[in-house]
């Protein structure tokens, strides 16, 4: 997992209800998801977790995809807007 500048450069959108996961608690649950993703064919949807999304490097999101409101979060075929 690669140090995330996501939170450094995002501020939290109360509106949108974001809450950003702390660096430790991102690190542990991108382990997680990396260990999960060594199943070859395996993807992974992150369900407004940006702060998750963002912490995994970007070799690793090419199999998630980003559901999110927020549409300054954009990144074409890797993320979904919903409502």
């Amino acid at each position: 997992m690669q140090r995330s500048t996501f939170h450094s450069k995002t501020d939290e959108n109360g509106d949108l209800n974001q809450y950003w996961y702390s660096e430790k608690t991102c690190h542990v649950l991108c382990a997680a998801v990396k260990e999960s993703m060594s199943l070859k064919g395996t993807r992974v949807a992150f369900l407004s977790t940006p702060s998750l999304f963002f912490s995994l490097d970007e070799e690793d999101r090419e199999q998630c995809v980003l559901f999110d409101f927020d549409r300054s979060l954009s990144l074409g075929s890797c993320s979904n807007q919903f409502e």
